[in-house]
């Protein structure tokens, strides 16, 4: 869906940090009346660029693209006038969103380079992230993907530093869109899944719409029909609730394609109708040109050559209109004049420097004696001052830490709990005499936990990667352990065992019963373990986590790869899951491990760990012994991580047969 592209701008604009006005932004839009009368009614002063950036914003998101280009400008010259550089850099935000918007990529990316320069003056950190964030989007609709993940990247790094919950997860979004293009739906997916967990957390209305939007249109390529509809029909209507257009016909496109691959053509044809209203309504090409593509494809179908002809036509002026070779190239030097720009900013930055200095010098020596005269009746001021705020705050930090203690003491002792439930590391090595587990969670309490029993002679090995991280996560996992644990009593088939656990979490989660039902879910790599005379007899199967496995004296290694999708969530009911015979000798070993150490950024870059850095850390350490290859693997992810957060909790298993 190209359409999907204009729409991810839609999210990176409308979750960025602006959670006190969301409300405003997605209620009706204002009439132009109501909004002369606002400005006119308002000093000119900076709070009343702040409205009118208000009103922009609002204007954008609810489509009325020509009245807020028309304010953006009076923002921009009201903002430069008063040297007002944050609602400057404001007004240039704006209209790269309003051109990015529009499809006009060039001068969205010149807008937005001159916000980024702007934000980095005043060392606006939210700022320079939500530019990052909007340049990686334009390079995305270019199919820069190189470009567009190094800037999500820095955006990324910039909201973990901040903390802002939010933007990591539209940055997510933005993560699993660049995979689902790229054809990556296991990759796509894991994104869409942290970005709706967070989302979730903070019930954030547009971003969980969004995150079902996007999920859809993974599993929609990857054929999983059913589990795409229910996708696009949980977002529709999320998107109703909020007054969302462009995710309204999004979710319309969405339904339209897949009852097209379903042969349902005239149910698609009336899906793809409202979403090419509401494209035409808020004047947005990819909308458009998605929907006439719909159209032609489905015409096509049902043998109506001269429908078909008219639709494609109709497809092709839109896609001519949004991409143009000169737009890519013109891109590239707007790119190359800001490096240019910055070097010149920088040399004239160092003589103003310079000059400045010069001056100070002299106006301090003037100052010292004036100061000097006034600075013990300020101290006196001052003393009394703090005399007495401090009794009170003394106070009030005795209330906030007595609370704190207790909320802290109440997650220790979930953590307790928690802890309880995993294997003992007595019998870990008493079942796996070689292994080791490198269990490191984010916070007090984890989303991942491991599983080990022994049924009937076989040892039960499994790592889990349940949704969210913390209490919520924490919550999960003891519920996925515990009907992990039910599974295993019925059967001890790997396979059979990951189908048994998906029908026990939706039914637990209720997520067979509709729109309600919470759709959060767990990734899984799974092994039943049976003795064998030279080594061990392995059925290995995966939800999203796979095996990797080294043989004893080589340093190639095997990967079996899991089904792409989660246990519980979005997956079918029906979901099958198969089950892999693998004969392991003596001094193979096999490795199990969620996401979290691969997804961490560190490194002189500030990337992510990956999973081509992972694979070369086993092939160095697979040999040693087991207790070595744990510290390794602490080593390395603490130089990786240096001064930056863990953003996911890690778990790694290694077993030697």
């Amino acid at each position: 869906m190209k359409y999907l592209k204009t729409y991810l701008v839609a999210i990176l604009f409308l979750l960025t940090g602006q959670n006190m006005i969301r409300a405003q932004i997605i209620s009706e839009r204002p009439n132009v009346d109501s909004i002369r009368a606002v400005i006119n009614n308002s000093r000119n002063d900076t709070s009343k660029v702040k409205i009118i950036n208000k009103l922009v914003l609002q204007l954008t998101y609810t489509g009325g693209y020509r009245i807020a280009d028309s304010l953006v400008s009076e923002e921009l010259q009201l903002a430069t006038t008063l040297n007002y550089k944050a609602g400057i850099a404001n007004a240039y935000n704006s209209k790269g969103i309003l051109a990015n918007y529009e499809s006009d990529y060039l001068h969205s990316l010149q807008f937005l380079i001159k916000s980024l320069k702007l934000y980095e003056d005043i060392n606006d950190k939210d700022g320079m992230g939500l530019s990052y964030k909007f340049i990686g989007s334009v390079y995305a609709h270019q199919s820069d993907t190189a470009k567009a993940l190094g800037y999500y990247n820095k955006a990324l790094n910039i909201f973990s530093i901040q903390k802002d919950t939010d933007n990591i997860a539209i940055t997510f979004l933005a993560f699993g869109r660049l995979y689902d293009k790229a054809g990556i739906p296991q990759l796509a997916l894991k994104n869409y899944n942290k970005a709706f967990s967070m989302f979730f957390n903070h019930n954030n209305k547009e971003g969980l719409a969004s995150a079902l939007l996007f999920s859809g249109t993974a599993y929609k390529n990857e054929k999983l029909y059913d589990s795409a509809r229910s996708c696009a029909l949980r977002s529709k209507a999320l998107f109703e609730e909020v007054n969302d257009n462009d995710g309204l016909s999004g979710s319309y496109h969405l339904l339209g394609l897949v009852s097209l691959a379903d042969g349902k053509y005239t149910e698609a044809l009336s899906y793809e109708k409202k979403a090419l209203e509401i494209g035409r309504k808020i004047a947005a090409l990819d909308c458009i040109m998605d929907a006439e593509e719909a159209f032609y494809q489905i015409y096509e179908k049902m043998g109506d050559g001269q429908n078909t002809l008219i639709h494609y036509k109709a497809f092709t002026i839109a896609r001519d209109s949004i991409f143009n070779q000169q737009s890519t190239l013109k891109t590239l030097s707007a790119e190359m004049n800001y490096a240019n720009e910055n070097k010149e900013a920088a040399q004239k930055a160092q003589e103003e420097k310079k000059l400045a200095l010069q001056n100070e010098e002299t106006k301090r020596n003037k100052a010292v004696t004036y100061f000097a005269s006034v600075i013990l009746l300020v101290l006196i001021v001052f003393s009394i001052f703090v005399f007495r705020t401090n009794i009170q705050r003394k106070k009030d930090n005795k209330e906030i830490e007595a609370k704190n203690f207790q909320i802290t003491q109440s997650i220790n002792y979930a953590e307790r709990i928690q802890r309880s439930m995993l294997p003992a590391s007595e019998e870990i090595h008493t079942l796996l005499p070689e292994s080791f587990v490198f269990f490191k969670p984010k916070d007090i309490v984890s989303g991942d936990f491991y599983f080990i029993q022994k049924k009937e002679g076989k040892v039960i090995l499994a790592v889990a990667d349940c949704t969210g991280h913390g209490v919520p996560g924490g919550f999960m996992s003891m519920l996925c352990s515990e009907k992990l644990n039910e599974a295993i009593y019925e059967t001890q088939n790997s396979g059979e065992i990951l189908g048994i656990l998906n029908r026990g979490i939706k039914s637990s989660l209720h997520q067979m019963e509709g729109e309600d039902a919470m759709y959060d879910g767990m990734d899984i790599a799974l092994c039943v373990i049976s003795p064998t005379v030279n080594g061990m007899k392995l059925s290995f199967s995966g939800a999203l986590r796979p095996i990797w496995i080294f043989r004893d004296g080589s340093n190639d290694m095997e990967e079996v790869n899991p089904v792409s999708g989660t246990i519980g969530g979005f997956t079918p009911v029906d979901q099958d899951y198969p089950t892999y015979i693998i004969q392991l000798q003596k001094g193979d070993t096999f490795y199990l491990f969620t996401d979290g150490f691969t997804d961490q950024f560190g490194g002189d870059l500030t990337r992510k760990f990956g999973t081509r850095r992972l694979k070369d850390l086993f092939i160095s350490i697979h040999k040693m012994p087991m207790e070595m290859q744990q510290k390794e693997l602490d080593a390395s992810i603490d130089n990786w991580m240096a001064d930056n957060l863990q953003l996911d909790d890690m778990l790694v298993v290694g077993v030697r047969v």
